[in-house]
């Protein structure tokens, strides 16, 4: 903290007054922006299908899963969700450890098929059988429940950590918190829509068929954005704008 009193900032960007208006006005710069870019446009399309699907099955159908169907007490559960964020963290450590050199798009298309696998490992513990086999809330059942949550998480961070790089590397600085705008406020606009969907489905169905559901439509997606050049995105990168 005290390191950062001797840093020297200075502001190249226009200071503007803050109004709806010019809120508006730079949120359309930003998309401008997003469809110029080859291919990110695919990929912002592509992470609000994934965040209607997946996102919710962890804010949703996963507590319920866990906490009603198996019955882990609130300690067990709660290394569960910790298990997940350890597992970015130790992804994002190997990322810059040992696979700074590799190119994003390898480390953002081999994170999204290992972790899409990691789902269906996930799909598969969560059966019925499954949690009957391991006992319900057994430390065995917790750890393997745990195992897949934070190897996902690793395999998380594959995916995301490039993507962000990218984004930066793409965007000039005068465009970038436009775009960002932008890029967060669309990829989790349908976030909420999903979660609601999926809490509808929990009162109308079991668990295992929400994240059979969920699984299959990742695959598919994963298969038809990658199909209309979902990676092309991370090619040709140009140098980042100081």
């Amino acid at each position: 903290a005290i390191s950062e009193m001797f840093i020297k900032y200075n502001q190249t960007t226009e200071k503007t007054k803050l109004s709806a208006r010019k809120v508006m006005e730079d949120m359309k710069e930003g998309f401008i922006f997003l469809k110029d870019v080859k291919g990110l446009l695919v990929l912002l399309i592509f992470c609000m299908v994934s965040n209607f699907l997946v996102s919710p099955v962890f804010a949703v159908v996963f507590p319920f899963f866990a906490r009603e169907v198996v019955g882990f007490s609130g300690q067990q559960f709660g290394l569960l969700q910790t298990s997940w964020v350890a597992g970015i963290l130790l992804g994002n450590v190997i990322l810059g450890a040992f696979l700074a050199k590799r190119k994003p798009a390898k480390l953002f298309k081999n994170g999204l098929i290992n972790q899409a696998i990691l789902f269906q490992l996930f799909f598969v513990a969560a059966l019925p059988f499954a949690t009957k086999f391991f006992g319900g809330a057994t430390w065995i059942y917790f750890s393997v429940i745990g195992s897949i949550l934070l190897i996902t998480g690793i395999f998380n961070a594959f995916v995301n950590t490039p993507l962000m790089t990218m984004f930066h590397k793409k965007t000039p600085t005068k465009y970038r918190s436009r775009v960002f705008s932008v890029i967060s406020v669309l990829a989790q606009l349908v976030t909420p829509l999903g979660a609601v969907l999926y809490g509808i489905g929990l009162d109308l169905m079991s668990t295992h068929w929400l994240l059979l559901i969920a699984n299959i439509g990742n695959i598919i997606i994963i298969v038809v954005f990658f199909a209309r050049g979902l990676d092309t995105f991370f090619m040709e990168a140009k140098p980042n704008e100081v």
